[in-house]
């Protein structure tokens, strides 16, 4: 798109375009001055009356020819102007357009290498703490956000899940969030999970679509568990 945009600005700049009628102007006028010089007395003085008449007729005729010349040279710029400011106007759409594709298959891409390795955080999580307590304390903590009190059995199942997330420096709202981001996106999305871990935490430091930037450090957090609960 940038080669494109430079070749579509070289056929000829807006700054061309003003100096080339810049140009035209004092051009038409030295013309219109020439014209005028050899209908002076001095030239038809020495001419017959046939003779005056076909040089008038034919000087006429040059002047008609030079102004329309210079009219469609004009025009002619104006339109060329106006072209090049319409095909910046493509131009920026287009760019825009190509970005907003770019960002999407960024997304795509991020959510289909970190899908399995969110259900791998959860299914280490569930090891740790067993199925039964996760279930419990997850409905603990939508209860517990909801103002509903918590029964003793919910209550200790959160406690233990906070302590076991602390462990790994992370929170019920960072499990709140990687449930969110595997739920928002359909499946159709993601594909087989081939990357190495390693790769996985790499990729969390390019450049992330904006949707995708409160994702980040719970993604990074779970992939630092996950390593921690694979020794």
């Amino acid at each position: 798109m940038n080669n494109f945009r430079t070749k579509a600005l070289n056929l000829g700049k807006k700054s061309k375009s003003i100096v080339l009628d810049c140009k035209i102007k004092p051009q038409k006028k030295q013309s219109e001055d020439i014209l005028e010089g050899m209908l002076s007395n001095d030239i038809l003085n020495n001419l017959s009356n046939q003779q005056i008449n076909e040089f008038v007729s034919n000087v006429g005729t040059m002047s008609d020819n030079i102004t329309n010349t210079y009219a469609m040279v004009e025009e002619q710029t104006k339109l060329m102007m106006e072209a090049m400011s319409l095909t910046n106007e493509i131009l920026d759409f287009a760019d825009t357009r190509i970005n907003q594709l770019e960002s999407n298959l960024n997304l795509i891409k991020l959510i289909a290498c970190h899908r399995d390795w969110i259900k791998l955080f959860i299914e280490k999580l569930t090891i740790q703490l067993g199925e039964e307590q996760l279930k419990d304390a997850e409905n603990a903590i939508e209860l517990f956000r909801g103002g509903t009190d918590l029964s003793e059995q919910e209550r200790n199942s959160l406690e233990k899940l906070r302590v076991l997330l602390h462990d790994r420096e992370m929170s019920t709202d960072d499990i709140k969030l990687l449930r969110k981001l595997v739920k928002n996106y359909s499946n159709t999305l993601f594909h087989k999970n081939n990357q190495t871990i390693e790769q996985a935490k790499a990729q969390l430091n390019d450049p992330l679509p904006e949707c995708m930037r409160i994702y980040k450090f719970p993604l990074r957090k779970a992939l630092k568990a996950i390593s921690f609960w694979r020794k």
